[in-house]
C-alpha cells in the first residue's frame, strides 16, 4: 500500500473514531429544575375583656364590658386579655387606650386624673411600658403561640371626681396590635419597636389588621 492509500486509511478511521466519539458525548447531557414552594406565615392576636365580679356585664357591639351605678373611689374589675393564637408566629404586643366622654359632664381633667390612674396600674408589675409621645403601651417580652397577657385586671375610678360626674358616662376604649418578633426588636430605653438596624417602627400606619 502506497504511502497516500495509507495516509487515507488513516484518516478515514480517524474521522469515524470521531464522529463515533461525538456521538457518544452527545448523550451525555444533563437538566434539572425545582419549584421552591414558600408558604408565609402570620401574626394573629385576640383580645377580650372579662369582670370577675362586681358591676360589670358583657356587651357585644362593640365587644367589652358595661358598668353602672359606679361611684368615685369604685375599684372595678376590668381584665382586658390578648392572646396570641396557636397558629401565629411569635410577636411583640403594644395597646392603646382612650378615655372619651363625648357629650358628658365629666371634663378633660377628669379624664386625666383617670389615665393617670390607669397608667400607674398598667405599668406597676413592669409587664408594660408606657410611651407618652405615641400613646403606646408597650408589652415588655415576646409572646409565642398560645401566650395570653392581662392589661390591667381593675380600673380604680379617681376619688376626686365631683358631683358634675353624677349620671354621666365615660368610655375606655382598647386597641390592641401586633407585630412579628423576628428581626424586630423592642427598645427598652425608648420604649418602641425597632427593625433589625435600630430605626424605630412607630408610625401610626404600621399596624394593619390580619385577616384569615
Amino acid at each position: 500500500m502506497n504511502k497516500r492509500k495509507l495516509g487515507a486509511l488513516i484518516a478515514t478511521i480517524a474521522l469515524i473514531a470521531a464522529i463515533a466519539i461525538g456521538g457518544t458525548l452527545a448523550y451525555f447531557t444533563d437538566n434539572d429544575a425545582n419549584t421552591n414552594v414558600v408558604k408565609m406565615g402570620h401574626v394573629d392576636i385576640t383580645l377580650t375583656e372579662t369582670s370577675d365580679g362586681g358591676k360589670g356585664t358583657p356587651i357585644t357591639t362593640p365587644n367589652g364590658l358595661s358598668f353602672t351605678n359606679v361611684l368615685p373611689g369604685d375599684t372595678l374589675s376590668k381584665v382586658p386579655t390578648i392572646t396570641v393564637a396557636n397558629d401565629s408566629a411569635a410577636c411583640y404586643v403594644r395597646v392603646k387606650l382612650a378615655c372619651t366622654a363625648e357629650g358628658s359632664k365629666i371634663t378633660s381633667d377628669d379624664l386625666a386624673k383617670l389615665n393617670t390612674s390607669l397608667i400607674s396600674n398598667i405599668t406597676a408589675d413592669g409587664a408594660w411600658d408606657y410611651n407618652a409621645n405615641d400613646g403606646y403601651f408597650y408589652c415588655t417580652t415576646s409572646k409565642v403561640a398560645g401566650d395570653e397577657v392581662n392589661l390591667f385586671k381593675t380600673v380604680t375610678i379617681p376619688v376626686e371626681w365631683a358631683n358634675n360626674v353624677a349620671d354621666q358616662t365615660f368610655n375606655i376604649a382598647i386597641k390592641a396590635e401586633a407585630i412579628q418578633a423576628s428581626y424586630v426588636t423592642y427598645n427598652a430605653t425608648n420604649v418602641y419597636w425597632a427593625d433589625a438596624n435600630g430605626v424605630a417602627l412607630n408610625t401610626t400606619d404600621l399596624i394593619q389588621q390580619y385577616s384569615k
